[in-house]
């Protein structure tokens, strides 16, 4: 959590032809809240049962737009090895490129990062600190096959959107004019 990872989706889905997938927002939706909505325990959001539905949620979500035959950005925190897996298998099934978008931050800044978002009230990530350090304990990282499929992103000082494009191509083998 505060990555930048949906800032960047944003940014993606305004230059790339493709569906983007939030799993701050199926989780709400999960509790039946629009994306906006305040929950009344936030920390109830990320409990694993919740957690689990929004993966398979978002897995059942991306193969069916695969299958209509578009692109999809899955804006997840993808901490487990497992959870990485079942997504690349889903895009290998489909016969679709598959890129792992790693986004890192010192601690520190990812600390004030979602204190901040809270603060402001206005986004459909509801994660805490709480949830913060609980991701950090649970992050696995990216093995050898996976980091041959992605591109890590220092958001702090993240590449051009043209360079972060020309890596996106060179790794999934899918032109961008497609």
């Amino acid at each position: 959590s505060g990555s930048g990872k949906s800032r960047l989706a944003a940014a993606l889905r305004e230059v790339l032809p493709l569906i983007h997938l939030r799993s701050d927002i199926e989780r709400k939706r999960r509790v039946g809240l629009g994306p906006e909505a305040r929950s009344a325990v936030a920390d109830d959001l990320y409990a694993p049962g919740i957690t689990d539905w929004t993966y398979q949620q978002l897995q059942d979500l991306a193969a069916a737009i695969l299958g209509w035959g578009f692109d999809v950005l899955v804006d997840a925190t993808l901490l487990t090895r497992s959870r990485r897996a079942a997504f690349r298998a889903l895009a290998n099934r489909q016969g679709t490129g598959f890129v792992i978008l790693a986004l890192v931050a010192p601690m520190s800044v990812l600390r004030q990062r979602v204190a901040q978002r809270l603060a402001r009230g206005h986004d459909a990530s509801e994660a805490s600190l709480a949830v913060l350090e609980h991701q950090r304990s649970i992050c696995e990282r990216l093995s050898l096959e996976e980091r041959r499929q992605a591109i890590v992103i220092h958001s702090t000082q993240p590449p051009s959107m043209a360079d972060l494009l020309g890596r996106i191509v060179a790794l999934s083998g899918v032109p961008l004019d497609d």
